[in-house]
């Protein structure tokens, strides 16, 4: 990785607002309480693109199942290809 691919991968304060459309304020209480996994360079937060994600992922939780959806699925692809 390079410098430059690093220091794009580390977010400030109005990316992380305009990203999860909240208010500055927001992101700045989220990061002081721990919410966020931010760190601070001086008096500005900060943030790994990649802990942002993380914690996207982590707020969604796990993707629904629905019982019989890949067998479904399967039986519509293969009766597709038959003629």
């Amino acid at each position: 990785m390079t410098e430059l691919q690093a220091m794009r991968d580390v977010l400030t304060v109005d990316e992380i607002a305009d990203y999860l459309r909240v208010s500055r304020a927001t992101i700045c209480r989220w990061c002081g309480s721990g919410r966020l996994p931010a760190f601070k360079i001086g008096k500005s937060w900060r943030m790994q693109r990649c802990d942002l994600e993380g914690y996207i992922l982590h707020q969604r939780g796990p993707m629904p199942s629905i019982p019989g959806i890949v067998e479904a699925l399967n039986d519509s692809v293969h009766s597709s290809h038959q003629i």
